[in-house]
């Protein structure tokens, strides 16, 4: 193994693949899905067993990775709503140290009207420019970018969308989940529709369907992680793999009838929350390190800013993941929040937050239900009559969260006048042209 000397890297990558629940992956979970280059990197990595999403869709998720913020402070929450003028991305944040940013996306939520187009030196949105959306395409973009850049630093985003509805991946990866002959409603470029049917009862789907279903998904993960595989080939040669720092993070998983629905952005159960996180960074971070602490994707910002020696803005909400990753103990007040915002009724603000094996999910003010996962990680038996300390324990966490002036040290004593003034984010809606409207629609949004 590689010895931890402190180094700083010269580069960064982050890789988030839409959709990509965590137990879908080996390294997680028993599961069949098939994605050896994803294992092969994490022998060469840390890995978080247990992050936590800051929310159940896209868009407040990935501003939180690009921000450090949580959802609730950056705002970019609702179908309309933009990252604040008053918020730094980290393109931003980057560009100003002289950095080569490039954004390479696959996702129309993570479209310029949104925000999400501020202090990239290359910016590409593969649905807004009518461009394929295949990882294919998305990493040979990417590493034209990191070609071109690899003299001076770089940060690079590359948001892929492959595991995303629509599912439709080469018959060869199809064929490793599902090779029995199919004729039933379940079609490879309508599952986006499918999925919202389903969710209204307006149709129904059969066992040997809801099969058809997971193997396109599964389907998907193979086909990208193939290249991932390449894309990282494509790093060594261009001689920058070593000395680039390389996340692999989701936005959100995706649920195939865990709890009786489908996709994704209803709910806070774990097969939407529980996402991967792994950190490839030789020198910086051990290879082949699992850790158990709680992390959410607010953590990979101030991560990659510290191990590139960039200095980590004030007001910055997730933490340097690079100490407890070294060998410190984690922070005994560990947890992770999530949150999810309803605009179909403004009142329905859900929460959730984890700690060691409990997680609390509250709904309103007074319903809660309390989930020990270690003993039950599907979430099928409320336990919160059982253990009255847990549950105390996580009301109290989420409470101090939700009103805590900083929440990068959401257990502190400050009151409010002592923190650092952060941002004041403002709720910006952006106006959405029709082609925008259509382009999520496709992707099985805004009905």
């Amino acid at each position: 193994s590689i010895a931890v000397t402190g180094a700083k890297k010269k580069n960064v990558v982050v890789v988030l693949v839409d959709t990509l629940r965590a137990d879908k992956l080996t390294d997680y979970a028993k599961t069949r899905v098939k994605t050896p280059a994803f294992g092969k990197f994490v022998k060469e990595s840390t890995l978080f067993e247990r992050c936590q999403a800051p929310s159940n869709w896209t868009k407040p998720s990935c501003a939180t990775v690009l921000t450090g913020l949580y959802p609730d402070t950056h705002k970019a929450r609702g179908h309309a709503s933009r990252v604040a003028s008053s918020i730094k991305l980290a393109s931003e944040i980057f560009r100003a140290m002289g950095f080569g940013t490039g954004a390479f996306i696959a996702n129309g939520y993570l479209a310029k009207e949104f925000g999400f187009a501020r202090g990239w030196t290359e910016y590409v949105n593969f649905i807004r420019e009518n461009k394929n959306t295949d990882a294919e395409n998305v990493y040979k973009k990417s590493l034209d970018f990191i070609a071109s850049n690899k003299d001076k630093p770089f940060f690079t985003y590359i948001q892929t969308i492959d595991p995303h509805v629509p599912y439709d991946p080469p018959d060869e990866d199809l064929k490793l989940y599902d090779s029995q002959a199919y004729d039933g409603p379940v079609r490879a470029r309508s599952t986006g529709n499918l999925l919202e049917d389903f969710k209204r009862k307006k149709v129904e789907l059969n066992a040997r369907d809801r099969r058809r279903l997971e193997a396109l998904y599964d389907g998907e993960i193979t086909y990208h992680d193939r290249h991932f595989g390449h894309f990282l080939d494509g790093l060594n040669q261009l001689g920058v793999l070593d000395d680039t720092v390389i996340v692999v993070c989701s936005d959100h998983g995706e649920e195939f009838f865990d709890h009786e629905s489908v996709g994704h952005g209803h709910t806070l159960y774990q097969e939407l929350l529980h996402v991967p996180l792994v950190i490839r960074a030789p020198g910086v971070v051990p290879a082949g390190k699992r850790m158990t602490n709680n992390v959410g994707l607010s953590d990979i910002l101030p991560t990659v800013l510290a191990a590139t020696g960039v200095p980590i803005p004030q007001g910055m909400e997730g933490i340097d993941l690079l100490p407890v990753a070294n060998g410190d103990l984690p922070d005994p007040m560990n947890a992770a929040f999530a949150s999810f915002f309803s605009e179909a009724d403004d009142r329905n603000l859900s929460w959730a937050v984890r700690k060691g094996d409990f997680k609390l999910k509250m709904r309103g003010p007074a319903r809660t239900y309390l989930y020990n996962l270690t003993n039950d990680p599907r979430e099928r038996t409320d336990v919160d009559v059982r253990y009255p300390l847990a549950l105390r324990a996580l009301r109290i966490a989420l409470g101090q969260f939700i009103g805590a002036p900083d929440k990068h040290r959401w257990h502190s004593q400050l009151v409010p006048s002592e923190v650092v003034e952060k941002p004041k984010a403002k709720e910006e809606e952006a106006h959405m042209p029709e082609d925008l409207r259509q382009q999520l629609r496709a992707l099985g949004y805004m009905q």
